[in-house]
């Protein structure tokens, strides 16, 4: 655990992460009371479990449908700025929707409201979680999802729990209203956010065409797109869960109380799964690990009709919360590790989509077979045959570790090599990982040219091996300047001041490289300013080029 703790401190040190981290249990906290409000507001006017089930259903729904449009916008602008604005819309809604029910307004035009609440914020957490990889560096990433699973698990009981406190005051407008303030101030933290980044999604294209883009970038990764469908019948587990949770607590004598116990020791469950998750996530055989991760999860459903105690069905349910953020865990961190940044909002939204359209399933179909089947056979049905299903997924992720190791040890090394230039001293480590990422290998031949003086600066060049001759062409002659060997780096100059090439560099040797685009290169400038080493060593390299060139 002390391991465990460093981690956490690390990731915490990333001032962004913890601004993310505060938005997001201020906004669940109040979603979550919002929902048990509305939920019990409805019940109280009508009496009816159907209304009730009209106003939760619509919501899932609609989130569904928007899901995909959702992402597409997450891409397409700052995600910063997306959450903030998503986030400044969510109040207006969730303030017309809070004089709503203080007006005891007609039940349409809740669910109207409720339903655009969900569009409204929708963006929120693919916009978000993509904003995550980029705040934290590639070793701290399964930690920062470790926290964020933590707190996911934490506002399961303290939303609900504050919707109790706020029924007590007899006055449902003013939970409603609670969920405007989570909004508003999670708008707040959010303009402190120093981080910009977006996507390659570009407004004016089609969106169902960039939509469809990141669908096939998703499933290109194969073993992203299979832990993201082990999260998804990870959370179908749940939705099933969900609906024997209530004829559970009355088989163990719990009463009506007893279904909120169960999802307390379930969430309890969820904060030991996120450590533990962080640490299984380092792994370099995953299979072992999402095997044992779906075992706790469901095997413990399979015998929770085996017993009529309490404290060991409570128990169980503890397992099975570990088993379920274990899974949860690994399947971000590798959804943020493998899939590109520029479509990371759309694949954030369309698991998020997925997920939704899983528990919804799964909860019908739990449903349908608790009347028709029973209470044991549910749970069993779900406690056996789910863990067979995840291990259709597992030959694949088996399949691609080896290409995952050899990725991450790629990036160990050219980070590496990045941190022993003097031009990236200073530069953060998200910094340098995502340059390591963008880099591209080449080889070169003696005689090479690499850059000629006067064409655009189109990329920086970072020698790991070789030497390369400089010279410069001024007044029809030619002036060589010291040769550069490797570790070293040419073509910085052009790149930070946006001029043309101020010198010839030819390989003098075989040369090993690393090609970092000028659009990527910018990039990581634009997510981490430029540090002083950067602009002092170029602008003293720009003065030794030729004092003429550097006067002008």
């Amino acid at each position: 655990m002390p391991a465990a703790r460093s981690r956490y401190r690390q990731a915490l040190r990333s001032r962004d992460l913890r601004l993310i981290l505060s938005a997001y249990l201020l906004d669940d906290t109040g979603s979550w009371a919002y929902n048990v409000v509305l939920a019990a507001y409805v019940f109280g006017r009508t009496g009816s479990p159907g209304w009730v089930a009209a106003v939760v259903s619509t919501r899932w729904i609609t989130g569904v449908i928007v899901s995909g449009p959702a992402g597409v916008i997450s891409d397409r602008y700052d995600r910063r700025r997306v959450v903030q604005l998503g986030a400044l819309v969510s109040a207006a809604v969730a303030g017309v929707l809070t004089v709503l029910v203080a007006a005891d307004a007609p039940l349409w035009t809740l669910l109207v409201c409720a339903s655009a609440l969900t569009v409204t914020s929708s963006v929120n957490r693919p916009a978000s979680d993509a904003l995550v990889p980029e705040v934290v560096s590639e070793r701290d990433l399964s930690a920062a999802n470790a926290i964020i699973a933590t707190l996911q698990n934490l506002v399961v009981v303290l939303g609900p729990a504050l919707g109790g406190l706020l029924l007590l005051t007899g006055t449902p407008a003013a939970g409603i209203g609670v969920n405007t303030v989570s909004f508003l101030l999670s708008a707040l933290l959010f303009t402190l956010v120093g981080t910009r980044a977006r996507g390659d999604a570009q407004p004016g294209e089609g969106m169902l065409s960039q939509l469809v883009q990141g669908w096939r970038v998703m499933v290109s990764h194969r073993t992203a797109f299979t832990l993201v469908l082990l999260m998804v019948l990870d959370s179908a587990v749940f939705g099933a869960a969900s609906v024997f949770y209530g004829p559970l607590s009355l088989h163990v004598g719990t009463g009506a109380n007893g279904y909120s116990y169960l999802i307390a020791c379930q969430a309890l469950g969820g904060v030991v799964g996120a450590a533990l998750g962080d640490r299984l996530a380092a792994r370099p055989r995953l299979a072992p690990v999402l095997i044992g991760g779906f075992l706790l999860e469901c095997v413990p459903l399979a015998f929770v009709t085996a017993t009529s105690s309490a404290v060991l069905v409570a128990m169980l349910q503890v397992l099975f919360g570990v088993g379920m953020v274990i899974i949860d865990v690994l399947g971000m961190t590798a959804l943020q590790r493998d899939l590109p940044r520029e479509v990371l909002g759309r694949a954030n939204a369309l698991m998020l989509g997925m997920v939704s359209a899983a528990t919804a399933a799964a909860s019908l179909v739990a449903t349908v077979l608790l009347s028709a089947a029973g209470l044991t056979a549910t749970v069993v049905a779900v406690g056996v045959g789910f863990p067979l299903l995840a291990l259709l997924g597992i030959p694949t992720v088996r399949r691609n570790e080896r290409m995952t190791e050899l990725f991450v040890a790629q990036l160990s090394e050219r980070v590496g090599l990045l941190q022993s230039l003097d031009l990236f001293a200073g530069a953060s480590r998200t910094t340098l990982e995502q340059l390591g990422r963008a880099a591209k290998p080449e080889s070169v031949e003696p005689g090479t040219v690499l850059i000629r003086q006067g064409d655009s600066a189109d990329a920086l060049l970072v020698l790991s091996e070789g030497t390369v001759h400089v010279q410069i062409e001024q007044d029809g002659r030619t002036h060589p300047r010291p040769d550069v060997t490797a570790p070293a780096y040419v073509g910085e100059i052009g790149l930070l001041r946006r001029i043309p090439r101020t010198a010839t560099v030819r390989a003098a040797t075989r040369c090993s490289l690393l090609r970092i685009e000028a659009a990527e290169f910018r990039a990581a400038l634009d997510t981490s300013s430029a540090s002083r080493s950067m602009v002092s060593l170029a602008g003293d390299r720009f003065a030794r080029t030729d004092a003429t060139v550097a006067a002008s």
